[in-house]
């Protein structure tokens, strides 16, 4: 049963007498496509209760009483700008023949949901206004204000002001609703004022006045207003996206409303829906961002587009990303749902137990032989796939079984200019009816829309990539994994299951009917489908793919493959190492880890250099093959999975020390910089991405041998590259050790002392591989290192062979030569001048800065960056600058809120505030509220040298910042709760701020000089033009990582002193946990 069917015979069992299904959208600009997964569920659900025979009715209310809040990026913003907090429905249409600005965008989304057979009743929230049906309400809200107070405190902790009336009245100066603040109700009048500076989008012209708040005077604050519409109407189903409908959010504030204020039951939400989106994109409403649902919908057929929707769960994500084979397989998949709706119209679906009492369906009633008997899961799943078509139903389906042309074929036959008819008349082996030629000719022309903006080469020329992929690997197969791929193939093709773990039984009963090991089998299985010999969940892959091109592939690798696996072996590259006097594996690890392979090379005599055009370009074209890269892809890697499962072995959550390659790689996700070392550094990087591998460089001349791989020891310790206080190893802590200590972690980061600089001559290159990370993975990734490095900076190899855990090694062909160690570990740098190295180091000055325990108890993944600087000379602006300023701009000139929403640092503050029980709408973090002036065309403040320049960074890296007369402070400083009673007075108000006890906050022995993470300074250490010695503090916790705060703390040192003058006296990372990489 689909899931729509589910949730209507769950509501039958209300036995209401009528069942009212709503849906509602501001129509503040083009509604994107992301709006219609609300209007489908909502759609399914009505027709799913109408045909279960429930008094049911559906409606669409457009709420165009609300502000215009926001400037969409396509409209003139000097014409629009002073429209900015009107009421929508008031405001002029962009274009002749329409009401408002509101019903011009409506109008054209309903337009688009009218041709996926959508047709709910239209209500505009105006109307319900000016009718006076909201009268009422808004009266028993107003005298229940206090309550209403009470409910936001209690469940989204955000305390109102006494005076504060949760209803905007329509200013009866400049006519603005987004502006007003009403402080007074006396039970006939509100009594308002239209703030200047009550919204960042809008400005209030200062007007005080008192209006009646019946009609169209006003409407409700949002958080009351839907509860409101769901009592005047009588909603008793309304869903949402799942930000609505999270705890605090705005479903929960609406039920509290309903119960504790209008005694009206609140609609059932069916638990919420996922969302919608384009390329991994969230939709947003305002911005012009993502593409609109006019646009996506050009490119699909109604039908197809809906069924897209239709049949997808409400809880699974929706993304539809239209490039690659992405369209094509859609159509594969519509046609095969298709092919169920036949089989059910032709009585043909095998037998199972079903009711079909109160169906509505094309022909409900089978045969009574039919409803007797049973054969199982098979006809279950064709009858939901038939299901699913009528749901799509958007032009009427078709009484008989027709030939349906496959989109695919039609799009690679397009490219020759085949007669398309004649081909697939042969084809049929008869004429095409005339629904079938009408059929083919829509199909070819949303063909030509796909491959004019959205085909790509691969689909174009699939075979022939999949036949040189696995020409170039040599890969064959034996009988066993023969015999599997065909079994499979054979049972994909009698599949008519969307159900992952109808597929997943499906790849492990093929494996034993083949009596192929289940490791060699999916070796096969991903080396057919991908090129590789791994990937993400089987069942995933292929539901991505299309259960037919699945099929094509697995048949097409059978051919290609001729070879048997015994007469291509891999070759090993590297021979087993034998010389405990250069490297070996503790006895305890051989017990312990039977699948740990050490790879080891020496190359001496490089010329390292600090920048390679040559290879930087290597990085840059690496980068861009990543440009499509998640955390998700990340995730899924065999290699990644193998260092986690490693980490968890030692007693290490990967969360708080990422594998190094998956630091890398999640930094590619993530969109951030990869820091360029030199160029051996930047040569392995690169093969630690490529290879997912984890491993590192060294200088060699700074290597005692011999070598050893073994669980470090109690007390043992190792100064990390970048810290300037040791680290101690867990006991448990796998690392590489020489005869002066530890030089690197397992896979993680390596020593201070054998760190490969300009003037490394000798080097050293190690690299792990445990668990799926196997020898020939280590081997490969071992010679791609060895040929770029000498490739690029010269030397010659001196050693290189693998040592393996379980093995008795062969004896050592190359000659090792002797290691020229010093035995003395190098002199870590100054903390005054280590700033302008990579890594600044890590800070431990008590007398300075500390973490208060409870706070690092709290919040383990805290990075903090401290730094004096002194002898500045600050002044109100300083043209170059202003220049930087500027220019930084120009190059934001495409933000908007729904990016700025999507920055992990960002989300990173938004999670912090919420745990702080702030509502971040209200106060936003300081890097969003200075993006969100730029995505606004608002300007921003000159406040001085200082401040701007640091605030230039802030937006830069989106990491919270502060700077602060430092004669002003009294240390030591601490990050710590604050204790009961404590205040702070911020700069710019009158009277004093309470802490609260969860508030995060810095103090000195004077009190709090901020508040909630750099949100707002006290007034006492403000900088300005007097100031001539600074503190400046850099923020970070969550995702915003040790080396994002480094970064952000050395350029915005950089950048004060550029413009400020000074000298830097200290600089450092204080972490609850070390600093994450």
């Amino acid at each position: 049963m689909i899931w729509f069917d589910r949730e209507a015979k769950r509501l039958k069992e209300r036995n209401l007498p009528l069942e009212w299904v709503d849906d509602m959208k501001t129509p503040s600009g083009r509604i994107h496509v992301g709006s219609l997964r609300g209007v489908i569920v909502h759609d399914l659900i009505y027709k799913a209760l109408r045909q279960a025979g429930i008094n049911t009715k559906t409606s669409y209310v457009f709420n165009n009483m609300d502000p215009m809040d926001g400037m969409p990026s396509y409209l003139d913003k000097n014409k629009w700008q002073k429209y900015m907090g009107m009421p929508l429905y008031k405001i002029p249409s962009p274009e002749p023949g329409f009401k408002s600005f509101a019903d011009y965008f409506a109008q054209e989304f309903i337009q688009v949901f009218n041709s996926i057979n959508c047709h709910p009743q239209i209500i505009w929230s105006s109307e319900l206004h000016k009718a006076g049906k909201m009268n009422e309400v808004i009266r028993l809200i107003l005298n229940k204000a206090d309550i209403v107070r009470d409910i936001f405190k209690r469940v989204v902790k955000k305390e109102r002001p006494s005076d504060w009336h949760p209803y905007n009245p329509i200013c009866e100066k400049c006519g603005k609703i987004g502006t007003t603040y009403v402080n007074k109700w006396d039970g006939k009048y509100v009594y308002y004022r239209c703030r200047p500076d009550l919204v960042e989008w809008a400005k209030g012209c200062g007007h005080e006045g008192k209006v009646e708040p019946i009609n169209e005077n006003g409407k409700l604050v949002w958080k009351l207003d839907w509860p409101v519409h769901w009592k005047v109407i009588g909603i008793t189903v309304e869903s949402s996206g799942k930000d609505h409908m999270s705890k605090g959010g705005s479903y929960d504030m609406g039920v509290h409303f309903c119960k504790e204020i209008l005694n009206y039951e609140a609609p059932d939400s069916l638990g919420g829906y996922e969302w919608f989106t384009i390329g991994g994109k969230k939709m947003s409403s305002s911005k012009g961002i993502g593409a609109s649902a006019k646009e996506v919908s050009s490119i699909l057929p109604p039908d197809i587009f809906r069924f897209f929707m239709v049949r997808t769960p409400i809880k699974t994500h929706l993304d539809f990303n239209p490039f690659g084979d992405t369209i094509p397989n859609l159509f594969d998949d519509y046609d095969r749902c298709l092919n169920a709706y036949f089989l059910k119209l032709e009585k043909k679906v095998p037998r199972i137990e079903h009711s079909w009492k109160n169906t509505k369906m094309r022909n409900p009633e089978p045969s009574a032989a039919k409803r007797s008997g049973s054969l199982g899961k098979q006809g279950e799943v064709i009858l939901d796939f038939a299901r699913i078509i009528e749901l799509s139903e958007v032009k009427p389906l078709p009484i008989k079984r027709l030939y349906i042309p496959r989109f695919r074929t039609i799009a690679n036959l397009l490219k020759n200019k085949t007669d398309l008819t004649a081909f697939f008349k042969n084809q049929k082996g008869s004429e095409l009816t005339n629904d079938e030629k009408t059929i083919l000719e829509e199909r070819i022309k949303y063909a030509k829309i796909f491959l004019d903006k959205y085909a790509e080469n691969q689909f174009q020329n699939s075979m022939s990539a999949q036949e040189g992929n696995i020409k170039n690997q040599s890969l064959s197969i034996n009988e066993k994994q023969k015999k599997y791929l065909v079994k499979l193939a054979d049972q994909l093709s009698q599949l008519n299951s969307f159900n992952p773990d109808e597929i997943q039984k499906i790849l492990f009963d093929s494996i034993k009917l083949s009596e192929v090991k289940p490791k060699e089998a999916f070796k096969t299985f991903y080396s057919a489908l991908t090129g590789k010999p791994y990937g993400p969940k089987a069942s995933d892959l292929i539901l991505k793919m299309g259960i037919d091109p699945t099929i094509q592939k697995l048949k097409s690798f059978i051919t290609l493959t001729g070879k048997t696996v015994e007469e291509q072996k891999y070759k090993n590259i590297f021979q087993l190492l034998n010389n405990k006097e250069l490297l070996s594996i503790d006895e305890e690890i051989n017990k312990k880890i039977p699948s740990l392979f050490a790879g080891i090379a020496v190359i001496r005599g490089v010329n390292n250099q600090t920048n390679n055009l040559q290879v930087n370009q290597l990085l840059d074209e690496f980068i861009d093959s990543q440009a499509n890269l998640s955390t998700e892809d990340i995730n899924s890697y065999p290699e990644i999975q193998s260092y986690r499962k490693i980490l968890k072995f030692m007693g290490i959550d990967y969360h708080s020390r990422r594998p190094a390659p998956e630091a890398l790689l999640r930094r590619l996700a993530q969109k951030k910089d990869l820091y360029k070392i030199n160029t051996v550094a930047d040569i392995f990087n690169i093969v630690a991405m490529k290879y997912k591998m984890s491993g590192g460089v060294y200088d060699y001349e700074t290597i005692k041998n011999p070598m050893t791989v073994r669980f470090a020891k109690q007390g043992e310790q190792i100064q990390l590259f970048g810290d300037k206080e040791p680290t101690a190893y867990v006991t448990s802590e796998i690392a590489w050790f020489d005869q002066i200590g530890g030089f690197i972690n397992f896979g993680y980061r390596d020593a201070q002392r054998t760190a490969v600089t300009k003037k490394t001559r000798d080097v050293l290159i190690t690299l792990e591989g445990v668990f799926a990370v196997n020898r020939e993975i280590v081997e490969k990734a071992l010679k791609t290192t060895i040929d770029n490095i000498t490739k690029y900076c010269g030397g010659k190899l001196e050693v290189a062979g693998i040592v393996e855990t379980g093995k008795t090694p062969t004896k050592l062909a190359t000659k090792v030569a002797k290691p020229t160690a010093n035995d003395s570990e190098p002199k870590p740098k100054s903390l005054i001048t280590s700033y302008n190295t990579v890594h600044i180091p890590r800070l431990s000055r008590p007398d300075i800065f500390t973490i208060d325990p409870k706070m690092a108890q709290k919040y383990p993944s805290i990075n903090i960056g401290i730094a004096l600087i002194k002898g500045v000379i600050i002044k109100k602006n300083h043209p170059d600058l202003r220049k930087e300023i500027d220019e930084f701009l120009k190059s934001q000139a495409g933000l908007n809120n729904e990016i700025i929403s999507s920055y992990p640092e960002i989300q990173s503050y938004r999670k912090i505030y919420k745990e702080m029980g702030l509502d971040w709408h209200s106060k936003r973090p300081s890097p969003e509220a200075l993006l969100r002036r730029i995505a606004l065309k608002k300007g921003l403040y000159n406040i001085n040298t200082c401040v701007d320049a640091y605030n230039l960074i802030v937006m830069k890296y989106h990491v919270s910042s502060g700077a602060f007369d430092l004669d002003k402070i009294k240390f030591p400083t601490v990050l710590r709760f604050p204790e009961e009673g404590e205040k702070i007075l911020l700069l710019g108000d009158d009277e004093p701020t309470e802490y609260k006890p969860i508030d995060l906050a810095y103090f000195d022995q004077n009190g709090g000089y901020n508040i909630y993470f750099n949100y707002r300074d006290a007034q006492r250490t403000a900088v300005t033009e007097q100031t001539k010695n600074i503190l400046l503090n850099i923020d970070g916790i969550y995702d915003i990582t040790r080396n994002q705060v480094e970064k952000t703390l050395k350029e915005s040192i950089e950048i004060i002193t550029k413009y400020c003058g000074g000298k830097v006296e200290l600089a450092g990372i204080v972490s609850t946990n070390n600093g994450i990489l």
